[in-house]
């Protein structure tokens, strides 16, 4: 009641509450910051299986997951009264705004957010860190204003932070060697990769179903940071993959182009 605390980097699962709220109550003025939480598999009886959002509040909600929780009205979150404002930006909501029940976000924003499945590695087995096989569209999505990632990329939405990286080759790139600036992007974004340099870099860039869209060739003859700028304004948003092959060394990153 009454309070504005940051929550951050929480993982949520498997609560039950008997009437709202099966994860969080913000109710009666209150303004909390949820940064990166996974809210998954809560359950409540009648409001927010997720959140509940009632009384004057003005939650801000950036990097976050809400899937799989259940409730009467708004299975992620409710706001269960007309005088609260909801601030979504980054997030993976189930359902989207349509799960927002009965009120929505009032006079709140909801921005760049997905309503895809993160794709928890094992759901089942209450393993929430995101597949970064299939891919996860979660993994690098997150807000480009926010941090980050320890692996130099993008930050990603939920709890856990995760490459999508894949190396390969003998003698494998470092963690944190490749950024893109943003990701994800607009119309265009930077491609920034560090190699020991002495031999030219490769950067091929392929859509979901393996068409190269752009390539690009870039002399590394010193060691140190090397930059690539991408237009994709002509193509379609989703996920793109962008393959760096430098001698012996590639490594491979998914990109979001945003609409």
């Amino acid at each position: 009641l009454n309070s504005s605390p940051v929550i951050s980097r929480c993982l949520f699962y498997n609560n039950k509450a008997l009437v709202a709220g099966g994860a969080i109550v913000v109710n009666q003025n209150c303004s909390p910051t949820l940064v990166n939480n996974t809210i998954t598999g809560n359950a409540t009886s009648y409001y927010g299986g997720g959140i509940i959002v009632s009384a004057q509040s003005n939650p801000v909600l950036i990097n976050n997951i809400l899937w799989g929780n259940t409730a009467k009205y708004g299975n992620q979150i409710s706001v269960k009264t007309a005088d609260c404002n909801v601030y979504m930006s980054y997030c993976d909501l189930e359902s989207g705004l349509e799960g927002i029940e009965p009120y929505g976000i009032g006079n709140g924003t909801f921005i760049r957010c997905l309503v895809e499945d993160p794709l928890f590695i094992d759901y089942l087995a209450n393993n929430y860190l995101l597949d970064s096989i299939a891919p996860s569209l979660c993994i690098d999505a997150g807000s480009p204003y926010m941090p980050l990632d320890p692996d130099g990329s993008c930050s990603d939405m939920g709890a856990y932070c995760q490459g999508i990286a894949s190396v390969v080759g003998l003698n494998p790139v470092e963690s944190g060697q490749v950024q893109f600036r943003p990701n994800p992007f607009n119309g265009s974004t930077r491609i920034v990769f560090s190699f020991p340099g002495n031999q030219p870099a490769v950067v091929n860039i392929f859509n979901t179903v393996g068409s190269k869209v752009f390539e690009v060739e870039t002399s590394c003859e010193n060691p140190g940071e090397y930059q690539v700028f991408w237009n994709a304004s002509g193509l379609p948003g989703g996920v793109y993959l962008c393959r760096i092959q430098c001698g012996q060394r590639e490594v491979t990153r998914k990109i979001i182009k945003l609409n």
